[in-house]
């Protein structure tokens, strides 16, 4: 089928739980079951190309997102069962995965940096220094 000029994020289903083995074009099949699909998407990693269980179905309209989501959240494919919800719009350089679901194998690959403590309390005697050279220790400061 033809690819819309942009993505319709209204007429879009995140699916988790996808088996390894599955295709975007099962994908696409499975989900023709509730009406037209514009485009099937299984997201993989970017250095092994391997699916990472879950991608996204953007439907014809975004009256179908309700019908996928009803039918088909639950629904087994290739012997694995399906998480469908809606696709929700992330604010730019909103962490991935904010809004759970998925499967938490998933998000342990990230490759991003460690997950940050958070701030301690100012006590008004700590400063923060950054992109400094790794040799450079707190006595050369």
């Amino acid at each position: 089928g033809e690819r819309a000029a942009r993505p319709n994020l209204e007429a879009m289903v995140f699916v988790g739980g996808i088996s390894f083995e599955t295709t975007s074009e099962r994908l696409r099949e499975h989900f023709a079951q509730v009406g037209p699909v514009v485009h099937a998407n299984i997201f993989t990693d970017r250095e092994t190309g391997r699916s990472r269980g879950a991608g996204k179905v953007e439907l014809a309209s975004p009256d179908l997102v309700g019908r996928a989501v009803e039918e088909l959240n639950g629904s087994e494919l290739d012997g694995r069962q399906l998480q469908v919800k809606p696709m929700e719009a992330r604010a730019p350089g909103d962490a991935r995965g904010a809004s759970g679901g998925g499967g938490g194998a998933a998000r342990a690959v990230s490759s991003g940096p460690p997950p940050h403590r958070g701030p301690r309390p100012n006590d008004g005697r700590q400063l923060f220094f950054g992109a400094l050279p790794q040799e450079m220790g707190s006595e050369d400061l």
